[in-house]
């Protein structure tokens, strides 16, 4: 079995136009927003859907959600699990948790956006077309047992909000995780940097969340936050909260 792992719904439909073998799966969470520290998944998965109702439709993520996370987790032993994902603390987030849960598999192989040239590392999948895509799909990496690992001590660490271990994690050397130094410390500063930046916009005269909310993803791309991580802060911020 084959099973392709997709960071999100926008992803889906250019995938598509590749014809690859296998089935998909795609990640519709957003770990690096919200409570994380639960014992066990059942738990995870009812703090996860409570944080989340605000902002999604009743019930979508016990339809939309979960299911999609539980088939990856439920996929037979052997199979072959490509896993999708951008370099940006957004996406690293959901890959930690990942292989985090995945860590006892071998089987697991890393899709990600071109890391060249660097000015354009957090960009993500939107710019690509399909051909570059499939370049993607052949340049894909085998995560290593030690990757698994270090994902899954990063997780830990973010979920635990342990600014000290995400920057020491992010010292280390890995050849899968391209851009940890960086990811890592604005995981380690994620709650105090982006509300810094988005506080310093609206300082610096940025009268509408539209404004601010491009400035923002200009000047903390790493972060990768969409419009519903920002307007959170933006409104606690302008008092809407």
């Amino acid at each position: 079995m084959k099973l392709h792992v997709l960071s999100g719904d926008s992803l889906l439909e250019p995938f598509r136009e590749l014809d690859l073998e296998g089935e998909v799966a795609v990640f519709r969470e957003c770990l690096a927003d919200g409570p994380l520290d639960s014992p066990d998944l059942d738990r995870f998965f009812s703090l996860r859907s409570g944080f989340l109702a605000s902002a999604d439709d009743e019930g979508f993520y016990e339809s939309s959600v979960r299911p999609e996370i539980e088939r990856i987790f439920d996929s037979p032993e052997g199979a072959e699990i490509f896993l999708w994902f951008e370099h940006e603390l957004f996406c690293q987030v959901n890959l930690w948790f990942l292989l985090h849960n995945l860590v006892d598999r071998d089987e697991l192989w890393f899709v990600g956006p071109p890391t060249e040239p660097r000015e354009t590392r957090f960009h993500g999948w939107a710019p690509l077309g399909s051909e570059e895509l499939a370049v993607c799909f052949e340049n894909r990496l085998q995560i290593k047992k030690e990757d698994r690992e270090m994902g899954s001590e990063l997780w830990e660490a973010f979920a635990a909000r342990d600014s000290e271990m995400l920057l020491e994690l992010g010292a280390r050397e890995s050849g899968l995780f391209r851009f940890l130094p960086e990811v890592s410390q604005a995981a380690a500063e994620i709650e105090s940097r982006p509300r810094q930046a988005v506080a310093k916009l609206i300082g610096e005269g940025s009268e509408s969340f539209g404004d601010t909310f491009r400035a923002f993803c200009e000047i903390e791309r790493v972060y990768g936050f969409g419009d519903l991580q920002v307007k959170r802060i933006w409104d606690s911020l302008t008092g809407l909260n």
